[in-house]
């Protein structure tokens, strides 16, 4: 019986040691983990290098003659710098001369740490190419307070497990969930660092992420720039716009901040706004609802200040993290507007190549198709609209533009002042929200063009897109923006309040439109209609509707 307790024992021995080899110690960097005494530590032995990205060392108890080398695997892939010492506490900087994933050696004070760089040669790149760059890094966060009000926000991975967020999309998180924009769903393990003073937390996942945005080191007046978020809950929503100001002191504690004309809603709070680069010049922090495209983010230096300064007494478990804010409550922003399962990324290839347009080509090209709208009706109300030739005697319309009651007077003119007289047998389908109308030259010289449609062309993510119509009534009015989510529905409750079907499909971009742009077209970058503008989210800035061209074919 004693040599049974002396090999159970052994057994648990053999187990703790085990335990104590092999089990990583939270938040610790590699070196740590292989010696609780160990003096060189960064945070993250994975780094993602987008151009120049610095990334931090300490060696505890550093003494004068005490210099850090850094030893590539393959020095032809990636430049590396060290800066000075300040303290314990030095940067290196590292540039990749092309774009490649390798290894590099950090030793200081007879200790190494092997550091893996995901690495991309920094390059401009379309609205197209950092939707792509940057969808896989980002993520939508949902939480829930001490009542069970839920409040959508947005984050992205900076590191192995690590999700940047703003602090007060998760002020008053009695649950909280990650999950990526592809569906993944990440189980959150703790809070590594948390600073109110600065709207940003950084949340540990257990899962590791395929791909995370590094941070810039710059931020210029009038630089182009992209944002994720998910306003109004509407997931993965990508929209651009440039820096305004590049530098705010916001509130008494003069935190540095910058102003943008990124089109922003609640919901977008803690998403990433980014350069051409894709490098990370902020997170989204608040909007100015009394003004247009009046939004600010957080700025770079004080993200990697607040990521470079955290310390593993940090750290908190989600138990504890919940328990602080036990009893707080927070107003929801869930508006349920759009189906989850429409936030899939989606966009077609055609076989035929066609020329993309400039936005004066596009114009040109749409100007003589285009129509306004007006109608009468009996009750003395009145409504008007935009529409759009797509052949000799055929305009496309929305039906909600005549569809308030029995028309009196139907009156169709182009931009160029043709009037046209309109048969009073047209089609209309409410439930498709689609009216083709038969027209004939009224008065006029006539000579207008059609648009050629592209039924079936769904737009990828950040492709350009023009909107053509006539808002609150002024006539010939063009805009540009860009595809959000290209193939979206209706939640059933909106869909029920608006009357409207349930696989009624939409493309949602940012172009500016409003009440008059209904009926209008959206085009492609190549100048083919692929959509009718239909409507505004008015909860949350530049994400409007657009039913799908091959909807048409459902009006009787």
């Amino acid at each position: 019986m004693k040599k049974f307790f002396r090999n159970i024992m052994a057994l648990l021995v053999c187990a703790v040691l085990i335990a104590t080899v092999f089990t990583p110690a939270t938040g610790a960097s590699a070196a740590e983990t292989a010696s609780v005494e160990a003096r060189l530590s960064t945070r993250n032995t994975k780094i993602w290098v987008n151009g120049k990205t610095t990334v931090s060392f300490t060696l505890t108890d550093r003494t004068a003659d005490e210099t850090l080398t850094v030893t590539p695997e393959d020095s032809s892939l990636v430049k590396t710098k060290v800066g000075k010492w300040k303290g314990d506490r030095v940067n290196v900087a590292f540039t990749p001369k092309k774009t490649a994933t390798t290894t590099v050696t950090v030793s200081c004070g007879g200790e190494s740490i092997k550091l893996t760089l995901v690495m991309r040669k920094q390059k401009a790149m379309t609205s197209e190419e950092a939707y792509t760059y940057a969808y896989g890094a980002c993520v939508e966060i949902k939480t829930w307070d001490s009542n069970g009000q839920p409040y959508i926000g947005s984050g992205f991975f900076v590191g192995p497990g690590e999700v940047l967020t703003a602090q007060h999309v998760v002020a008053a998180a009695s649950k909280l969930t990650v999950t990526g924009y592809d569906g993944t769903k990440y189980t959150v393990k703790s809070i590594i660092a948390c600073s109110e003073k600065d709207d940003l937390v950084l949340i540990k996942t257990a899962e590791k992420n395929k791909a995370a945005l590094s941070i810039a080191d710059e931020i210029r007046g009038g630089m182009k720039m992209y944002s994720f978020g998910s306003p109004a809950g509407v997931t993965a929503s990508f929209c651009e716009g440039i820096v305004a100001n590049p530098m705010v002191l916001m509130n008494d504690e003069e935190i540095p901040c910058f102003q943008s004309t990124m089109p922003s809603g609640i919901g977008s709070g803690g998403g990433p706004m980014i350069d051409e680069n894709g490098r990370v010049i902020g997170l989204m922090a608040f909007t100015v609802t009394t003004a247009q495209n009046l939004n600010f983010g957080i700025r770079y230096d004080v993200i990697k200040k607040f990521l470079d300064g955290i310390t593993p007494d940090q750290a908190m478990s989600m138990k504890a993290f919940y328990k602080a804010n036990a009893g707080k409550t927070k107003e929801s922003n869930d508006y349920g507007i759009f189906e989850k399962g429409s936030n899939a990324v989606a966009n077609t290839a055609f076989d035929k190549a066609f020329t993309e347009l400039t936005p004066e080509e596009a114009y040109a090209q749409a100007h003589d198709a285009m129509v306004d709208i007006f109608v009468f009706f009996d009750d003395g109300n009145a409504a008007s609209g935009s529409g759009f030739f797509i052949d000799e005697e055929t305009v496309v319309t929305c039906a909600h533009v005549i569809s308030h009651g029995n028309i009196l007077l139907l009156k169709v003119t182009d931009y160029n002042g043709n009037l046209y007289a309109v048969s009073k047998d047209y089609r209309i389908n409410e439930d498709y929200d689609v009216a083709i109308l038969t027209v004939e030259l009224k008065d006029g010289k006539g000579g207008h063009t059609s648009l050629n449609m592209a039924p079936g062309y769904l737009p990828a993510g950040g492709e350009r897109v023009y909107a053509f119509g006539s808002p609150a009534g002024y006539t010939c009015t063009f805009s540009d923006g860009i595809t959000i989510i290209s193939d979206a529905r209706l939640a059933e409750d909106e869909c029920a309040g608006l009357g409207v079907a349930t696989d009624l499909n939409f493309i949602i971009f940012s172009a500016p439109i409003s009440t008059g742009s209904s009926g209008g077209v959206l085009m492609n970058k190549y100048g083919q209609a692929i959509a009718i503008t239909s409507g505004v989210i008015n909860v949350t800035e530049n994400l409007n509707l657009a039913i799908q061209i091959d909807q048409i074919s459902k009006a009787k």
